[in-house]
């Protein structure tokens, strides 16, 4: 073999070699919110001797949070019902995936709410102020209310009274949370791509007004109080834009 083809193999297998390393240290994709959320339920649930029948129910969920078909999600949840009437999730998943009309969906998220209501017992709701969205058991329930009025155009077709509160930091700040969470400190020094909603800003009232729901906006703490008893007040739906500052 001559000299020339020599090199010419050589650098074949140098470029081979170059490529099969770019592509394995290509970056995986995040796992799903909810593969995060089973995580840190295991983690929280570590160490206790015993298990309640709402927790087994929701390790079901998670399994059908991952399910490969409709078919497989809505047997989960059925059968997590069977293991807990309690279970939120089960409820928010076939008023997602089994509902045939919004008159049945609406039927099981308000089944959902109460199911989440029962499971945290009527103290959560007053021990837990201010820090209740963070808590890993009160989401099924946030779930349940959230899809209880999915959009603001069902809400104000169906008249849902319900109080939409959005805290407007022009960013997926819970998102960036989580992968700094998964990925460790060196995600707090990287650039946050896609997170930010900034460019333009969205007004969060006047999309509200556009479905039929009248929104009024919070510039400052004070505000916030006489806003959020006038939109229970009302009997009706309502959504409170509160601005807040959009941290890295």
């Amino acid at each position: 073999m001559s000299k020339k083809k020599q090199a010419r193999k050589k650098a074949t297998r140098k470029k081979k070699t170059k490529q099969g390393r770019s592509s394995s240290a290509a970056v995986q994709p995040l796992p799903s919110l909810q593969s995060m959320e089973s995580l840190l339920a295991g983690l929280g649930g570590m160490g206790r001797s015993k298990r309640s029948a709402v927790d087994e129910a929701q390790e079901i969920m998670y399994d059908a949070w991952k399910a490969s078909t409709r078919e497989r999600a809505v047997a989960l949840a059925e059968r997590a019902l069977t293991i807990s009437a309690d279970c939120a999730d089960a409820y928010n998943l076939l008023a997602e995936e089994k509902a045939e009309s919004i008159e049945e969906s609406i039927d099981l998220y308000r089944k959902g709410v109460e199911a989440a209501e029962r499971a945290l017992g009527k103290q959560a709701f007053k021990e837990d102020v201010g820090y209740f969205w963070g808590l890993l058991e009160t989401r099924p329930y946030m779930r349940s209310r959230a899809g209880l009025a999915q959009s603001l155009w069902t809400a104000a077709r169906y008249q849902i009274p319900v109080t939409f509160v959005i805290a407007n930091n022009a960013s997926y700040r819970q998102v960036k949370i989580m992968r700094k969470l998964i990925l460790g400190k060196g995600a707090f020094n990287e650039k946050h791509i896609g997170m930010d909603i900034d460019e333009p800003v969205i007004d969060f009232c006047q999309l509200a007004q556009s479905m039929g729901v009248q929104g009024e906006k919070v510039e400052r703490p004070d505000e916030l109080t006489n806003a959020f008893r006038s939109a229970v007040e009302s009997d009706r739906p309502r959504l409170i834009e509160v601005l807040v500052e959009n941290l890295p």
